[in-house]
């Protein structure tokens, strides 16, 4: 019996999952269990005549400018990927800030008129584990310190891929490329398994949504690795509202909870941004993420709890939880938060509708 894991990575005309488009895929499917290569994919095509390209992205991927005038179309390159992640199904699907990878493949498929089954990665007994946040739950929560963290000038810890590589003495052969990025990625993955195999298993398990509400709903108190640089600490969490996409929690440590009749919702809404602040009293944790969630066991690895009582912990999270203000407002604003991305040449374009 095999464990399939597919590695991908895409390439994009730019950042804006709306409006960018995919222009090069690679992937690799393995055997976990054995390390034997699969099945592989390596598609590029050129770029749709209504797209702009952004040159930012262009300068970082290296794309030459012939090619995006030349070569299949990308209707014709997403068939394949459609193809190739059929084929391989049932699969987890790894990526590098999965988030990125998982939107630009659904909305190609939706733009092209691919297949109606447009979130086929989570689909078909597919699911989808991200390196980035496999990587910050190694950080926070592992004691072997075998896989080295990145740490940017100001000593913040970093969990972009190429700082995560240099960190590791891994070389990046054609980075930026979907190819290179991939192969690079399959190193990160094994180094991080094997660091720590029981927070491996755990991110395993929480890459799949119901996985994530189920242990939620099974720990009153549970942690997670969260935010970037200056912003990245292991928080006591506990659940205030959840939804089938989403929950709304708190930090089960923070302050900001000593008078709660000043939370206004337009204060508790502006908190529930992607961004993460160090010490945020209030998060969304989108469920299908992969984000790694650990139990009561792992309190010692933050920072601010592993000296306070389990038992006062708990009590905490009680009176947070039957803090009627709080749960109100979680419950109004559940489901309600929308990021604004930035305004991209297309929506200027188009703002007074199409032609």
């Amino acid at each position: 019996m095999s464990f399939k894991i597919t590695f991908i990575d895409v390439e994009s005309t730019g950042l804006d999952k709306a409006f960018s488009q995919v222009i090069s895929f690679f992937g690799r499917t393995v055997d976990l269990l054995t390390g034997k290569i699969l099945d592989e994919i390596d598609e590029s095509c050129c770029i749709n005549s209504y797209h702009l390209p952004s040159p930012e992205a262009l300068l970082i991927n290296k794309y030459p400018i012939e090619n995006l005038k030349k070569g299949q179309k990308c209707h014709e390159m997403l068939h394949k990927v459609h193809e190739y992640i059929q084929r391989n199904s049932p699969q987890t699907i790894v990526c590098h800030n999965a988030s990125f990878d998982y939107a630009m493949i659904h909305n190609g498929y939706y733009h092209h008129l691919i297949t109606p089954n447009i979130y086929q990665f989570r689909t078909d007994g597919n699911n989808i584990l991200c390196t980035r946040e496999l990587a910050r739950a190694i950080a926070g929560f592992s004691k072997n310190k075998d896989f080295v963290i990145a740490k940017n000038s100001l000593g913040h810890p970093s969990f972009v891929l190429g700082d995560l590589c240099r960190a590791n003495g891994i070389n990046i052969e054609n980075a930026h490329t979907s190819e290179g990025d991939t192969k690079a990625m399959i190193k990160i993955f094994e180094l991080l398994r094997k660091s720590d195999i029981d927070i491996f298993k755990q991110a395993l398990f929480c890459s799949k949504k119901i996985n994530a509400a189920k242990f939620i709903n099974q720990n009153p108190i549970f942690y997670a690795a969260l935010g970037t640089h200056e912003n990245f600490r292991v928080r006591p969490l506990t659940a205030l509202a959840m939804n089938h996409d989403e929950v709304i929690c708190a930090d089960v440590i923070s302050e900001e909870f000593e008078d709660v009749s000043l939370l206004t919702d337009s204060y508790f809404n502006s908190l529930l941004g992607s961004d993460i602040s160090l010490h945020q009293p209030i998060l969304r944790l989108r469920l299908n993420k992969g984000i790694c969630l650990m139990g009561e066991s792992y309190q010692d690895m933050c920072e601010e709890a592993m000296n306070v009582d389990s038992r006062s912990l708990f009590k905490r999270a009680s009176e947070l939880r039957r803090t009627s203000i709080l749960t109100a407002l979680a419950e109004r604003n559940i489901g309600n938060y929308k990021d604004y991305p930035r305004v991209v040449p297309e929506q200027r374009i188009y703002s007074d509708g199409f032609p």
